[in-house]
């Protein structure tokens, strides 16, 4: 993105600094915000994502509130830095494109569940809108792993509502009490898996959610450790 505005005559560096900014807030005051927010839709993927769902209502006013978003965001990023604003459209383009196209995965996402696999039903809960997240799971080969998926877009109910979690071992055949959940978000994983009565794992590394909630039963910086901390 920086190389694309500096072919254009912007100061891509000071643009890659300010746009996150100006998303951040733009995001947080419009009409979207609190559903997206109790959901698990960020800013960030208000830059990118089509999401291109029918249910529930709110993911359709979210489908038609994300262009003028988009465009707002880099009109007004390129304004604070002297650019040319025509150059917004183009750019919120090709954002979308790279960024589509890239799905960020812990590297060593494979090699956990592989290993897991062998032994364990394994689950996803995930808060966010159905198409976003698998989009972004189709961007991997980690789908065959789980056995249940669970988006609280088509549940109806986020993390850290228990119902969630409930549905997930349903589908997994399995009770809380055999059950753990593993997440980096003290506020909706920890919580919401403490609230059905499973025991609770938290990643805690560069970018973790610690926010208010109770105890992990465990913290783990990475997810090499997790079969040791199971098996314990």
């Amino acid at each position: 993105m920086a190389d694309r505005a500096a072919r254009n005559g912007a100061d891509g560096r000071a643009l890659s600094d300010i746009a996150p900014r100006i998303a951040a807030a733009l995001w947080a005051t419009s009409s979207v915000y609190e559903w997206a927010e109790r959901f698990g839709i960020w800013w960030g993927e208000g830059l990118w994502a089509d999401f291109d769902d029918e249910r529930p209502p709110e993911l359709r006013v979210l489908r038609d509130f994300a262009p003028g978003f988009r465009h707002a965001v880099w009109r007004d990023a390129l304004l604070a830095i002297g650019g040319d604003e025509t150059l917004a459209p183009e750019l919120a383009e090709a954002f979308r494109a790279l960024r589509g196209a890239e799905q960020p995965l812990d590297p060593d996402a494979y090699a956990v569940l592989d290993d897991l696999s062998r032994d364990h039903a394994l689950g996803l809960v995930t808060n966010g809108a159905p198409s976003v997240q698998r989009t972004k799971l189709a961007g991997t080969t980690l789908a065959p792993y789980f056995k249940a998926m669970l988006i609280s877009g088509e549940v109806g109910v986020p993390k850290p509502d228990p119902r969630i979690f409930r549905a997930a071992l349903d589908r997994l055949g399995a009770s809380p009490s055999e059950a753990a959940m593993v997440g980096d978000s003290r506020p909706r994983d920890v919580a919401g898996a403490r609230a059905t009565g499973m025991r609770a794992i938290q990643i805690a590394r560069e970018k973790f959610d610690e926010g208010p909630g109770p105890e992990p039963d465990a913290r783990i910086s990475r997810l090499t450790e997790l079969r040791s901390v199971l098996e314990r």
